[in-house]
């Protein structure tokens, strides 16, 4: 007998198109009982189909017809239980992942992904004609969901592996189920050994069919491999602990802040990496753009700079002070944006020259700005809207229901620049229709940088994309932009290399004397 919520599902799925533009819709059903929730979550309706012009009808067509690199990849992957595919951004994994695993007729197959990247498993599993189910709500209502027998693709979060109980993070309910495959999408997510989602992982790796999907693997280093590695098999160069793996393959530096590859060790993970992952760059099949990198210098004025000194060599800003260089940090980093907490020490220097490039030679060109630091994107949104610029935001505090609608709407060209907050953009956004991508403030981690860079990235576009950063000279904006072009940015790495840099610039604007 077909369950209740099996046919309220299809009802939907045929009725709903006659009611036009949805997503004001699904942020009513957001909000209504249980029940409904899980039918409008069984089946996310992506709005392409309800305003399909034959432009969007032919791209959803071709979107269907593998490209030969996911030929590529299939071929590569056919009767393998375990898989990683490490294919640049926006070259297709998601569907080659769905094309590998319904090679096999799984019935339970659990996909873990950044909750920002789960709209996009819903859509690519409508377009294959395949049921899916967000799993949302309280641990209740996902158990109720998991009930149902007719739903073989199950989309969740990291965070959904655990859950409190007592004041104590214990294995959520998803490890009582019997999963014929695991999926975990962007797949750096548990490459800390000491992060409480990488250890939630471990009960999973008993699953038959598993299969890892980024399209970075090792955004801070070769060690990045290891635990998503062992997910798959169990371990990684004959070594089931991160600990013996290092251990045994690396070595400290004098400072015993990082570890640093032996002789002969990054080329058996090399080895070890091509044997056992499909791996594939853009460039290696001459897709996408060309990225074309700029800057912009902007300046404090020289009241605000010698704050900036007296904060960077005496640890004090205004009345604040501190012995530790992190919040040092935080405050230069403020500061060099133009917005610390301190009213007396804020500074429109960088937002007047985004408005002099937004009213001048970016005037009604598609950008995208992104933004580590909330404030400042809301400073800046106070003057777009004195200049009537058209422009949306996109916070942490956003529901992913109105980041898809917001996305969608600067896909559809109903506004010019958008707003981000870098943590928001680092997975399954297509900002593609942007050519221009601009930096207010950078972040330490070289994983968001990058993966924020290709957001305006399409495998289909040929024109060259402008990434453009925006750096407040001699201030911490160009140390973290150094240590970014380096591929070195951790957190380590900037601790001591933005130390260096600190006492070096201190040293020549004559703040502290020479040793001897």
């Amino acid at each position: 007998m077909i369950s209740l919520l099996t046919l309220c599902t299809q009802f939907f799925k045929v009725f709903l198109p006659i009611f036009g533009e949805l997503d004001g819709i699904f942020e009513l059903f957001s909000h209504t009982p249980n029940f409904f929730r899980a039918i409008f979550h069984i089946q996310r309706t992506i709005d392409v189909r309800f305003e399909a012009t034959e432009t969007d009808v032919s791209r959803i067509e071709m979107a269907r017809r593998l490209l030969q690199h996911q030929k590529a990849a299939l071929d590569w992957s056919s009767g393998r239980q375990q898989v990683a595919f490490f294919m640049q951004m926006r070259m297709g994994k998601t569907l080659t992942a769905i094309r590998w695993a319904s090679q096999f007729n799984l019935k339970n197959i659990l996909v873990i992904c950044p909750l920002s990247v789960v709209h996009v498993w819903q859509d690519e599993l409508f377009l294959e004609h395949i049921s899916s189910a967000a799993l949302v709500g309280d641990w209740n209502e996902k158990r109720q969901m998991l009930e149902e027998k007719n739903v073989r693709w199950w989309l969740t979060n990291y965070e959904s592996l655990y859950q409190r109980i007592k004041g104590k993070n214990k294995p959520s309910i998803l490890h009582e189920v019997e999963w014929d495959c695991v999926i975990l999408d962007e797949s750096t997510a548990i490459r800390n050994p000491q992060a409480l989602r990488t250890k939630m992982t471990y009960g999973l790796r008993n699953t038959f069919y598993k299969a890892i999907l980024t399209g970075l693997p090792n955004p801070e280093s070769s060690l990045n491999y290891y635990e998503q590695m062992a997910f798959l098999y169990g371990h990684f160069l004959y070594q089931r602990s991160y600990w013996k793996f290092r251990w045994h393959y690396y070595h400290p530096d004098k400072q015993g802040w990082n570890w640093i590859p032996n002789p002969g060790t990054l080329s058996l993970i090399k080895k070890a990496v091509n044997e056992n992952a499909f791996v594939l760059t853009r460039k290696q099949v001459g897709m996408g753009s060309k990225k074309i990198y700029e800057k912009r210098f902007v300046f404090l004025s020289k009241g605000l700079m010698k704050e900036y000194h007296k904060a960077e060599s005496e640890f004090e800003l205004g009345n604040d002070l501190t012995k530790w260089i992190l919040v040092v940090k935080m405050w230069l980093a403020r500061l060099a944006g133009g917005f610390p907490k301190q009213l007396k020490f804020r500074s429109k220097h960088k937002i007047n020259e985004l408005i002099a490039l937004f009213t001048g030679e970016l005037k009604n060109e598609p950008v995208l700005i992104w933004f580590r630091f909330n404030n400042e994107l809301f400073e800046l949104t106070k003057e777009m809207k004195r200049h009537k610029l058209s422009y949306k935001t996109i916070t942490g505090k956003d529901s992913p229901t109105k980041r898809a609608r917001i996305r969608n709407e600067f896909r559809k060209k109903k506004f010019n620049y958008l707003l981000m907050q870098l943590k928001c953009g680092k997975f399954g956004i297509d900002c593609s229709r942007a050519s221009v991508a601009i930096y207010y403030s950078n972040s330490f981690s070289y994983e968001e940088r990058v993966q924020s860079e290709d957001r305006v990235i399409n495998p289909l576009k040929k024109e060259p994309v402008l990434i453009l950063d925006i750096i407040t000279k001699n201030t911490i904006d160009e140390d973290i932009y150094w240590a970014l072009r380096k591929k070195s940015a951790n957190a380590k790495t900037f601790v001591s290399k933005i130390f260096e840099h600190m006492q070096e610039r201190i040293k020549n604007v004559g703040l502290i004397k020479k040793a001897g």
